[in-house]
Parts: C-alpha cells; structure tokens; sequence
C-alpha cells in the first residue's frame, strides 16, 4: 500500500465533511462495504468506510479501490465546494506519499521506489531499532507538518532531525561525541566511515538547512518536500554505513 494512516485519516475527515449519512450509505452500497459502515456518527462511519476500502486494496494487492475513492471523493468536492480545511491536509498527504489529484484523476507524482510515506515510515522504525529517538520526533514532527502545511515548521524541524542524527550516529560509531553536526561530520570523514564526496553532499544539505529553511514566508510544499526526501536518505544511507 502506498497510502500512509496520515493520508486515509484525512481522507475519512473529508468525507465526514462533504457526505451526509444518506451519502455515506450510497458510497458504502457503491464499494461493497456497507456492512462496515452500520451505525455510529459520520466520523466512525467515514473512518469504517476508508478502512474497509483499505482493507478492498490489500485484499486485491491494487491500490486500485483507495484510488477510486479519492477521485470520487475529489469529485464531489469540487462540485459541491464541500471538504474544508481537511481537503489541503488530504493534498499535503497525497503528495507525500507520491500522488497528486490533477485534472480530474489521481495520478503519481514519483516513481514508486521515491514515494516518500513509505520510505518515511521505514526510516522511523529504523530510528526507533537505533534508539535515536529524539532524531524519531523531529523527523516524525517534519512529516505532520508538511501534510498539516506548514512547510517553515517541517524545516526546522528536518534541521532538528539531522542535528541531532549527525551527533549520535557519530557517537554510535565512533565513541566520540561532538557538539554540532558539522564536526560530528567531519569525524565520520575522517574516520573512513562516509567518503569525501559523500562528506561534501551531506555538508552542503546541513549548509541549506541553517539558511533560509524555517523562516516564515520563504518555504513552499515544494521545497519543504524536497528538504523532506534529501533528509531521508542521507538518513538512511548513514544509518547502513554505521
């Protein structure tokens, strides 16, 4: 599956905000799965309806039926200008996990492999087997904040992630503990543990990040995704070098 909880759970929030109950019986009826969807407040009923197209997915090994869902419900959106605020956490999700709804379709917008949800939720059990879990709650707090949109906060907190990943990677690696990345890295350099090119990459990101990242107005989806994928793999690739 290539749909994260973070993005099916905003996805329930929109339906809850764009159906009524009668609504939620004929989409229900539609999927085949209104027996999960009996009984209790829109929410529950919207959260069972999204679980169980979910569970029509793995079942198929297709994200086929949760795609369907989405454009439908993208549909009913546009029509009737329904969904709220929930629909630009939906986006947010969607592109994290490598989609974009455009033209009336949900399309990739990654080639599956760099789709990030995935990734991320690999690299967070990763963190979590390590121990680096304050590394775990700024990379984890980056991630909510690009699917909530707010791009300055997912920065500063990627910044906070690598920080604090440089320091005790190092440490784990080394015995040595520094106070500040860019030495932390410059002793993994130095002792064999990353090449100099590879050095060179990590020190130019860590660079981008002290600039421009957090401060309000100057960061975009775009940009914040971009920080988001690089911080990712680096991590991942430090984490298997140590």
């Amino acid at each position: 599956m290539r749909f994260s909880r973070r993005t099916l759970g905003a996805l329930a929030r929109v339906i809850e905000k764009s159906h009524n109950h009668s609504d939620l019986d004929a989409l229900a009826y539609e999927f085949g799965v209104e027996v999960a969807t009996i009984g209790g407040n829109k929410l529950s009923r919207s959260v069972a309806l999204v679980k169980a197209v979910e569970t029509l997915s793995v079942e198929q090994g297709s994200d086929a039926p949760v795609v369907d869902l989405v454009q439908k419900i993208f549909g009913v959106v546009e029509l009737h200008h329904s969904g709220g605020d929930e629909i630009s956490e939906l986006q947010h999700g969607l592109k994290l996990d490598g989609f974009e709804y455009t033209g009336g379709v949900l399309l990739p917008s990654t080639p599956e492999p760099a789709a990030l949800a995935p990734e991320s939720s690999t690299f967070e059990a990763e963190l979590d087997s390590q121990g680096l879990n304050v590394s775990r709650t700024h990379y984890t707090q980056a991630c909510e904040n690009i699917v909530a949109g707010h791009f300055e906060s997912a920065n500063g907190q990627v910044r906070s992630y690598l920080e604090n990943f440089f320091i005790l990677t190092c440490e784990k690696a080394t015995g040595t503990r520094f106070s500040d990345a860019s030495a932390a890295l410059q002793h993994l350099r130095d002792k064999g543990i990353i090449e100099a090119s590879e050095w060179n990459t990590f020190r130019g990101f860590w660079d981008t990040c002290q600039s421009n990242g957090p401060h309000h107005g100057l960061s975009s989806s775009e940009e914040a995704m971009y920080r988001l994928h690089i911080a990712t793999a680096i991590g991942r690739y430090v984490l298997k070098r140590t």
